[in-house]
């Protein structure tokens, strides 16, 4: 009976240790989205402000390359809002296993 406890509680902490090495890739990854959100962030501050005496200039007509390079942009920010929505659907995800994990302990306690 002991060997079969300590087995479940040997078990378990793999387990939590397993979702501590995920959520902590995870939040490497949240990390890494959130510095390019700032750095195309930069980018596009950057860009405004090299554009605006330019603007006051006079109408100048956009290039294709110009026109590229906004669709590009537009692209990876539209990228960036789906990686970050993943993300928090899946610390949504983590809190229901939590959930479950204490629901399966407090039955297997009871049991």
């Amino acid at each position: 009976m002991v060997r079969i406890v300590a087995e479940e509680v040997y078990l378990n902490a793999k387990r939590d240790e397993a979702r501590a090495a995920e959520a902590a890739r995870d939040a490497a990854a949240g990390h890494a989205a959130l510095a390019s959100l700032q750095e195309a962030g930069r980018a596009a501050r950057t860009a405004a402000a090299k554009a605006a005496p330019a603007a006051s200039e006079g109408p100048a007509e956009e290039g294709p390359a110009e026109e590229e390079e906004e669709e590009e942009e537009e692209e990876e920010e539209e990228e960036e809002e789906e990686e970050e929505e993943e993300e928090e659907s899946d610390d949504n995800l983590g809190s229901l296993d939590e959930e479950m994990l204490a629901i399966l302990e407090h039955w297997e306690s009871s049991t």
